[in-house]
């Protein structure tokens, strides 16, 4: 029977987040064990939001607003994945490790900008 494991750890000292997941494959001679990582860190993305609404009832008028002027995201930077198992040979361990890294890639992204609407005011 396969086991698998998802952990998920954040590092005060860097800010950057952990996800693993390891994975045991009990077929054949001996156990392999997988343990695959990604790397994620917080970025600032270059949003804004702004929206405000004018109520008029009778001769009162009121204006509400609200602002958001930037939203933390997590980006991978860094993947890796470890592979484990024993042999009948030497050496008796054999380890593969594949690391690759993500930096100056950036997700795509979508700006949408809303025009203002003018406000009939009778």
């Amino acid at each position: 029977m396969d086991e698998k494991n998802r952990s998920h750890k954040d590092s005060v000292t860097t800010g950057l987040s952990i996800i693993s997941n390891s994975y045991t494959d009990l077929s054949g001679f001996a156990p392999k064990k997988y343990v695959t990582e990604c790397y994620l860190k917080p970025k600032t993305g270059p949003y804004w939001f702004s929206e405000s609404v004018t109520l008029v009832t009778h001769s009162t008028k009121r204006r509400y607003n609200e602002k958001i002027y930037f939203m933390n995201r997590l980006h991978p930077c860094k993947w890796s994945e470890r592979m484990t198992t024993k042999t009948k040979s030497q050496p008796s361990n054999v380890v593969s490790e594949c690391e690759i890294y993500i930096e100056g890639v950036e997700p795509r992204e979508h700006t949408i900008s809303l025009q203002s609407v003018p406000v009939n005011e009778n």
